[in-house]
């Protein structure tokens, strides 16, 4: 019996060093497939700023879908202040953009005196997996400069 029972004991060990080699495999596959499909993208060229108004928008192009979102430094949770992936993307459209309120997500303003006029700056993340950082993941800080006009006033005064 005790060495049935070795061999018994033998057996199970083998069972379970080919399971977790069969789990390591299939958990390495499925990781090569995450990371060559999120790896697989990248920014195509400087992003776009457009300076409205009252807002500011940044579009970035992408080489493939854009499957990630956009969100300014601290407010992740906010709904605001990102924009997320839209669902069913075909492949022609590979454009990432946000559009952010000068008073809404803490977007900075400052004065400036020289030149005059007026900073507005917030710091973008660019994440390409919604569930994790990647190496391939930016932080853009954006900045749109708004020259103050200058004021001339005329009038005709009579002197007598």
């Amino acid at each position: 019996m005790p060495g049935a029972s070795l061999n018994y004991f033998l057996e199970e060990e083998e069972h379970l060093s080919m399971r977790v080699s069969f789990s390591l495999t299939i958990f390495t596959a499925l990781m090569n497939n995450v990371r060559s499909t999120v790896l697989d993208n990248d920014i195509l060229g400087d992003p776009h700023v457009y300076c409205g108004d009252n807002y500011i928008e940044v579009q970035f192009e992408t080489r493939n879908a854009f499957k990630g979102f956009i969100f300014v430094e601290d407010h992740l949770a906010d709904p605001s202040c990102r924009s997320t992936a839209v669902e069913n993307l075909d492949d022609e459209r590979r454009n990432a953009s946000i559009r952010l309120g000068f008073k809404s997500c803490d977007v900075e303003r400052r004065r400036s005196n020289n030149p005059r006029g007026m900073y507005v700056t917030t710091s973008l993340f660019l994440a390409f997996q919604p569930d994790f950082l990647t190496k391939i993941d930016r932080v853009y800080v954006v900045q749109c400069f708004y020259m103050e006009m200058e004021k001339i006033f005329e009038k005709q005064i009579q002197v007598k």
